[in-house]
């Protein structure tokens, strides 16, 4: 049980540290524990609250929806906006044009 919870943090601090790295990240005015991410819909799990976001410079990030964040709406291919938390955290996720 130990290592399983250690390769899950493990694993979200890789991601936090990755997307904060190479992906394309705009910190937010005010706030130090977000970035924002401008990217296309790979895959939406409605049930888990996961999401792949292909970000404009390639990468694909996994997040996870916050709380209070809906997905019904968003679909594969969709073009968004999202902020989120270091950890990876939807925090609010818009469509754009």
């Amino acid at each position: 049980m130990k290592n399983r919870m250690f390769k899950s943090l493990a694993t979200m601090l890789f991601i936090g540290f990755f997307v904060a790295s190479f992906a394309s990240v705009n910190i937010t005015d005010g706030a130090e524990d977000s970035f924002v991410i401008k990217g296309t819909i790979v895959s939406v799990n409605t049930t888990t609250g996961q999401v792949v976001v292909k970000a404009e410079v390639g990468n694909n990030l996994r997040l996870v929806a916050g709380h209070e964040t809906d997905l019904t709406t968003y679909k594969e291919g969709d073009h968004v906006i999202i902020e989120c938390s270091n950890d990876g955290v939807i925090k609010s996720i818009n469509k754009r044009q």
